[in-house]
């Protein structure tokens, strides 16, 4: 059977109202909604964080380190042991010089029992002994630190060892936690000692 125009015209007809009733709705929702939200933003990609380069280690020369372990030593230490004439006591100070970058101050002080030295004495000079023995000598030095030492001078020295031979020089080693003091007594041997670290010398 053959379409007429007439009959054709009504089909177009018809398939447009059916456009506009049931597709037109459904295109204007879509583009509201589109339109309402929008697609999320992409996202830049950020820049590669650098890390920032490793600081170079700080190399001391042999000397600086040896100078380095020589100011650990600045402190107040305290020591005993048996020198001649009997067991002594001996404390040492040390401290920065603030006069001088490198510099340091010590003094030291010494106290002696010599029991040993009144052997075969009589009462008075015994007596004597034990007196002079008891009032504690003690030595102001200056110094500087020499490959990993403390090694000082005598600027002043106060009271006389029982032997008569007054300090002339001082050298202060590491020693683990504590220090080792060897000095000098020209013309005698001088002497040698191990301290530890104290809070505070009394």
């Amino acid at each position: 059977m053959q379409i007429t125009d007439k009959q054709r015209k009504f089909i177009s007809a018809g398939a447009i109202l059916f456009g506009l009733y049931y597709v037109a709705p459904w295109a204007i929702n879509t583009a509201r909604s589109v339109f309402s939200h929008p697609p999320p933003a992409q996202a830049k990609p950020s820049a590669a964080h650098a890390e920032p380069p490793a600081p170079n280690p700080v190399v001391l020369d042999p000397e600086e380190a040896a100078n380095a372990q020589a100011a650990k030593m600045s402190g107040d230490w305290l020591g005993s042991g048996v020198l001649d004439g009997g067991p002594c006591r001996l404390a040492i100070q040390v401290r920065h010089d603030p006069l001088k970058p490198s510099g340091y101050t010590a003094y030291s002080t010494t106290s002696c029992n010599p029991t040993y030295m009144t052997m075969g004495q009589d009462r008075k000079q015994a007596m004597e002994t034990l007196l002079k023995g008891a009032t504690p000598t003690s030595v102001i030095m200056s110094g500087e630190p020499h490959k990993g030492e403390l090694v000082f001078k005598v600027d002043k020295a106060i009271g006389t060892p029982l032997d008569g031979c007054q300090w002339s020089g001082l050298t202060v080693s590491p020693f683990g936690e504590q220090i080792a003091a060897v000095w000098q007594a020209t013309p005698c041997k001088g002497g040698q000692m191990v301290l530890h670290r104290v809070t505070n010398v009394q």
